[in-house]
């Protein structure tokens, strides 16, 4: 019995490589994951009739996507900065990773710098420059996924260094 969940968990992950491997729309599929407030609304809105249930899934998309309808900052100073960790790795055209929030504020979102351990023709850096959204209160760890091109997939699979440029938090009013 173990065995043949086994051998249908290994076809399943074979699966998943082998559709990654060939189809570059895969990694769209899975970094899509993550979804904006404006989602939210017109996936839970369908249908609806009720004003009542209007209001609550409305309730429902500020709870889960809290920086809609509050002040968003752009902070870059290196104290706030600095209390930002986590990791970043590849797979199938995509960058994904988690980033701790040790800083006193809600984290939106981040601008990252990726920059491969190869250098261009030229010998100049092959940096690149990503916006991702999350959803990281104070103390907790928040998900992303950014997909990416095959050239800069490639420019990266000897290794890259990676840091935050900024992040925006919301600002308590």
């Amino acid at each position: 019995m173990t065995s043949t969940r086994f051998q249908s968990l290994s076809t399943w992950l074979l699966s998943l490589a082998v559709l990654g491997g060939f189809f570059p729309g895969y990694a769209d599929a899975v970094c899509s994951k993550k979804k904006s407030y404006d989602d939210c609304l017109l996936e839970g809105l369908k249908g609806t009739t009720s004003d009542v249930a209007a209001q609550a899934i409305k309730r429902a998309c500020i709870e889960k996507f809290p920086g809609r309808t509050k002040k968003i900052l752009r902070l870059s100073s290196p104290s706030a900065i600095e209390r930002v960790t986590g990791t970043v790795s590849t797979g199938y055209g995509s960058l994904s990773g988690n980033l701790y929030n040790g800083s006193p504020f809600h984290i939106t979102g981040a601008t990252l710098s990726i920059r491969p351990k190869v250098k261009d023709l030229e010998g100049k850096p092959l940096d690149r420059i990503f916006a991702i959204e999350l959803n990281a209160p104070i103390n907790t760890t928040g998900g992303f996924c950014i997909s990416i091109d095959d050239a800069f997939a490639k420019s990266i699979g000897n290794g890259f260094d990676w840091s935050v440029v900024d992040i925006s938090v919301i600002k308590d009013e």
